[in-house]
């Protein structure tokens, strides 16, 4: 599932529709370049529950969302989609997973270009380090990853 236009059949990196920004919900721009919500950025983050901007999970009183595709109705171990890779944005498998992550650093001697976020879309970067959208993990509380990539190991 492409975490642009939030369709099946390719992702985003392979998309070719306008970029969505996913603050304003316009297309054309991405949520690093709105500037139609007037809001300053670190209000911008996402909710860890519903992925919208403007609250946190523990304020949040929309239903769930799925952390694989962002779609209400269901949970990430039952969501239809193959699961997205947070570093190559390739579905089939998850980042601990991903063949080019070990690779890659051993090469480069560092992270990939590759690499794809999923906050904001942009390659280069990963969620927890993306200048767009703040994202809060609801397992640990700490910033720019989601419960499924928390580095903490804990599970709420």
């Amino acid at each position: 599932m492409c975490w642009n236009c939030k369709e099946s059949g390719h992702v985003a990196n392979q998309c070719k529709n306008d970029p969505i920004c996913h603050i304003c919900g316009k297309t054309g721009h991405i949520a690093r370049e709105c500037s139609g919500s007037g809001l300053p950025l670190h209000d911008l983050r996402l909710c860890n529950n519903c992925y919208k901007p403007g609250h946190i999970a523990a304020a949040c009183t929309n239903e769930k969302a799925c952390n694989n595709c962002r779609k209400t109705g269901h949970l990430a171990r039952e969501c239809p989609n193959e699961p997205v890779c947070n570093l190559c944005n390739v579905a089939g498998h998850v980042a601990r997973q991903c063949p080019k992550s070990s690779l890659a650093s051993e090469i480069t001697g560092g992270p990939f270009r590759d690499i794809v976020c999923r906050s904001c879309g942009l390659p280069g970067h990963i969620s927890r380090d993306c200048g767009g959208a703040i994202v809060v993990c609801n397992n640990c509380g700490g910033r720019g990853h989601h419960p499924f990539e928390c580095p903490s190991g804990m599970k709420l």
